[in-house]
């Protein structure tokens, strides 16, 4: 067969459904899911930011948008308290850190840069993100 998958592939452990995240609501599981794909398989550079291996920057208004569903003809989406409760969660679990993206200087149309403290967006890091992706790490025991 010679049909490739576009946009790659990534691993989850069937531990999956033993873990607390497996009990929590379905939503919690497909932002988990979502963040998993999103993050970086390598790292790269971007602008003035260095993404590791398994960081992505996103911000709250794209993750609602990921996390929007169809219901009959309704089109539903998250609010922003239920993401960042999950955020919160998935990062007292240990499984993601959440840091803010800021810029210190925005532009002021022409009169002197302004000092701020503005968010620009989220980095989120998945933490072992090289140990869940790691094929060799699912291989069986040797006989």
């Amino acid at each position: 067969m010679t049909d490739t998958v576009h946009g790659g592939s990534f691993i989850i452990a069937r531990k999956l459904f033993s873990s607390n995240i497996w009990t929590r609501p379905p939503l919690c599981l497909k932002l988990w899911l979502w963040i998993i794909g999103q993050a970086n398989h390598t790292d790269h550079e971007k602008g003035q930011h260095t993404y590791r291996r398994g960081d992505f920057a996103t911000t709250y208004e794209k993750i609602i948008k990921a996390l929007a569903y169809r219901e009959n003809r309704r089109v539903i989406f998250p609010t922003i308290k239920q993401v960042r409760l999950i955020l919160a969660w998935l990062e007292s679990q240990g499984m993601i850190t959440v840091k803010p993206i800021r810029v210190n200087y925005l532009p002021n149309k022409g009169r002197d840069k302004v000092q701020t403290g503005a968010y620009v967006g989220l980095l989120i890091s998945v933490v072992n993100y090289d140990t869940y992706q790691a094929p060799k790490t699912y291989k069986g025991r040797d006989k």
